[in-house]
């Protein structure tokens, strides 16, 4: 082989290889190099991202807890306005009930509150939150919610005052007793009579005459002769028991106003 030739040759198989590096091993190689990232991204990305995601979690949790807390506090700020409104609400039931009463009668009026109740085999007493200090004076009436007459006060501090209540023993009050309106009977009469406390919720009451028409169901008021205000609803007649032996009947009454479902009063003041 000439000189010639053996350069041709060499020249051709050098071609060759460029041309075998460029289109060929480059592919090999870029492709081999890619798997191998992809692997290795893919290794790393399995191992990095469940940690990621365990993190995601542990910050999603700690979120949930201070929302919850957050709720929880928000729940109780909400009960405890709920109760005073619920509280407010009563209150505000309770003036209007009185509104009748103030239109009608225009009485001066001090709102005040149950602090204590002390009803023994031998007393009847509560002790409201108003004293000297409201201009609150011995002798004057306390009424509950429709003008209901509860007691007397008693005793009068500087913030709060004692109050006999109608049942109390040492309770003597002058009263009339209305009958019922029939219009078959005839009924609709008025009573002069005197009531005394008997304990338990429980009234006597004199001066009821035999043939005085007076029946289970009526009403007892105050009658304002004995310096409190007139018509105060006390009680309701209970039971009549005509006297064989006298001109006397023996009746009692249940009085009106029992435990409150508030604590709401009100003090009328001397004019």
């Amino acid at each position: 082989m000439s000189y010639f030739k053996k350069i041709l040759i060499v020249l051709a198989l050098s071609a060759g290889t460029v041309v075998l590096d460029v289109f060929v091993m480059s592919g090999i190689i870029k492709n081999t190099g890619l798997s191998i990232v992809g692997r290795t991204s893919g290794f790393f990305a399995a191992k990095i991202m469940p940690s990621s995601n365990f993190l995601r979690v542990l910050f999603n949790v700690s979120d949930i807890a201070d929302e919850n807390k957050k709720l929880s506090e928000q729940n109780q700020k909400l009960l405890s306005e709920a109760g005073r409104l619920e509280s407010l609400q009563r209150e505000n039931d309770f003036l209007r009930d009185q509104v009748g009463v103030i239109r009608n009668k225009e009485p001066d009026l001090i709102l005040g509150q149950i602090t204590s109740i002390d009803r023994t085999a031998l007393s009847s007493f509560i002790t409201v939150n108003r004293g000297s200090a409201n201009g609150i004076q011995e002798k004057v009436a306390v009424v509950s919610a429709g003008n209901i007459l509860v007691g007397t006060v008693v005793s009068v501090f500087k913030d709060y005052s004692l109050v006999r209540l109608v049942d109390d023993p040492g309770s003597s009050l002058s009263v009339r007793v209305i009958s019922a309106p029939d219009t078959d009977s005839g009924r609709g009469e008025t009573f002069l009579a005197s009531a005394k406390g008997i304990l338990g919720g429980k009234l006597s009451l004199d001066l009821i005459k035999n043939d005085d028409d007076v029946i289970e169901g009526d009403l007892v008021l105050t009658s304002g002769i004995d310096g409190l205000p007139e018509g105060l609803p006390i009680a309701r007649v209970i039971e009549v028991k005509k006297s064989d032996a006298g001109s006397f009947s023996e009746v009692k009454a249940d009085m009106i106003f029992h435990a409150p479902s508030t604590p709401n009063l009100f003090i009328i003041k001397n004019d």
